[in-house]
């Protein structure tokens, strides 16, 4: 193949969640007055991965706008995320098997790769269980994507045939994906946590359990008996890194760091979230004002990240706080 039918096909591959229209047809749908509702606006949202800390880790997502999307009112867009027992139950499971006859069990976790690029938009039906309107996205526009270029393979519309961030079901089609994916490895979602799946295996005293994997979203906790294949799972989906407890006997998930302690003991801490968080100080002359409430737009967003930050610290490692 030439350079430039290799460059064409890799375009094509990263934007498989999306299908070019032809320019007539996205014209035909830009005039009308109805179609053109579900044409929505996209944007490039740039960040810095290390938060300004270190090397600079630059990353760009393309995002639809999906608060534009006149199918809010209709579609089904809630999408179960695990509850704190169901965490510190997988822990319990992990601790146990490290004493267990057929050998200590491991514990690992994982982030899943492009994660709502997987999944498909036409399996959706709103609330009366009906297909959903057809969704088209326009192409991004600033100053880079100008320069680079790097959507003009969308020409003047696409339409989303898969999973898009930034589109309002995108978790949902996402756990769907992912629930359909558990379930054709053999794994039964528990009863009581639409996001915990457990492995069960034939024994001598009838079903025993090997494996239970918890999904927040796109992060995976897992942990699982030596007898149990875990490759499984590890195949079932594209991961963009696999972690198990290193030699230290530590392991980070979801914002927190699982420790290792004395063999079959496992410690939740969240040290470094708190150390990496930023002390904030009231304006000066803020508590001397007549008025002790939040003035202005500035001060009630700082206020909602700093109780932001010790409200996810107290529920998840230290309710001391």
């Amino acid at each position: 193949l030439s350079i430039r039918r290799q460059r064409q096909m890799c375009i094509r591959d990263r934007w498989n969640p999306v299908r070019r229209v032809p320019d007539r047809e996205a014209q035909r749908i830009l005039a009308d007055p109805r179609r053109r509702r579900f044409a929505l606006r996209t944007r490039v949202a740039y960040r810095d991965q290390s938060c300004g800390r270190g090397e600079l880790q630059a990353k760009a997502r393309c995002v639809g706008v999906g608060c534009s999307d006149p199918r809010l009112k209709e579609m089904k867009r809630s999408s179960p995320t695990p509850n704190r027992l169901s965490f510190f139950l997988l822990l319990q499971i992990a601790s146990s098997g490290r004493r267990a006859l057929e050998g200590a069990w491991r514990l690992a976790a994982a982030d899943a790769d492009s994660a709502y690029f997987q999944g498909k938009q036409g399996d959706q039906s709103n609330v009366k269980g009906e297909k959903l309107e057809t969704l088209y996205l326009r192409p991004p526009d600033d100053p880079l994507v100008r320069k680079t270029k790097a959507f003009s393979y969308w020409g003047i519309l696409v339409e989303v045939v898969g999973n898009v961030y930034g589109i309002a079901n995108a978790g949902l089609i996402w756990y769907d994906h992912t629930k359909k994916t558990m379930h054709s490895i053999g794994a039964v979602l528990h009863t009581l946590d639409a996001s915990l799946y457990l492995f069960f295996e034939s024994g001598p005293k009838g079903l025993r359990l090997v494996c239970a994997a918890l999904f927040h979203v796109d992060d995976l906790l897992v942990t699982w008996c030596p007898t149990f294949d875990i490759d499984r799972l590890r195949g079932a989906f594209s991961w963009k890194k696999w972690r198990e407890i290193d030699d230290a006997g530590n392991l980070e998930y979801g914002g927190k760091l699982i420790t290792l302690m004395d063999h079959d003991r496992y410690k939740v801490s969240q040290e470094e979230f708190i150390l990496d968080t930023e002390v904030r100080r009231l304006p000066r002359g803020a508590m001397s004002r007549a008025d002790p409430t939040l003035q202005g737009s500035d001060e009630k967003t700082e206020f909602k990240s700093s109780t932001g930050s010790v409200q996810w610290v107290g529920g998840q490692s230290r309710p001391d706080v």
